[in-house]
């Protein structure tokens, strides 16, 4: 058996067994009693810290929600404003057809948008008639046509199309008369040569 007060190599007293598990003991006490100390306050302020970052995360989850359905709200806003406005557009073009009947403009629905047809007069005459098949979609755009090509067409088009139609119409109008107009005076010009005897 080892004597009770013996040295270790370092000069330190082991003093037996029982002392030295008595002093590992005390050590862990001393050290359990530190560590309860420290995290009770540790703990006071990571329970306000996460009560207050739990209080921050419910209010961002509702801040989303609030959102998505701000978003889910425009997107089906935009679809029936689209909608409207085409529709809104067609009845424009409805009243515009009417009423440009009496200074020839006509027009028919079509499955997919309207045709109207352009009928051009100078001095009382009824000369000739183009047609315009508009679709009405978003944009707007022309489906076939019986414009001629020195016509502007794609011009006017671009310029009014998709901002006035009434606008759209009128100036495809002038161009078309003026044209008709022109083309009526240089054939009755022509047919008076022919009818007047040559010298």
């Amino acid at each position: 058996m080892e004597p009770a007060n013996t040295f270790c190599h370092h000069g330190e007293s082991k003093g037996g067994i029982l002392v030295h598990l008595e002093r590992l003991e005390t050590q862990r006490n001393k050290s359990h009693t530190k560590s309860e100390e420290l995290p009770r306050a540790q703990t006071s302020a990571l329970g306000t810290k996460c009560h207050e970052l739990r209080r921050l995360r419910d209010k961002l989850r509702a801040e989303v929600k609030q959102r998505q359905a701000a978003i889910k709200a425009s997107d089906q806003i935009v679809e029936f404003s689209g909608q409207e406005v085409l529709e809104r557009q067609q009845g424009t073009l409805k009243a515009i057809l009417q009423a440009y009947h009496f200074t020839g403009l006509s027009g028919k629905l079509t499955s997919h948008g309207v045709c109207v047809s352009i009928s051009t007069a100078f001095e009382g005459n009824l000369l000739d008639s183009y047609f315009v098949d508009l679709v009405i979609e978003r944009p707007l755009w022309i489906h076939h046509h019986s414009i001629p090509v020195f016509i502007p067409l794609e011009k006017i088009a671009a310029k009014h199309l998709q901002t006035d139609i009434q606008r759209f119409m009128f100036s495809l109008c002038e161009h078309l008369n003026a044209y008709s107009g022109r083309k009526y005076q240089a054939d009755r010009l022509e047919g008076r040569k022919k009818d007047s005897p040559s010298r």
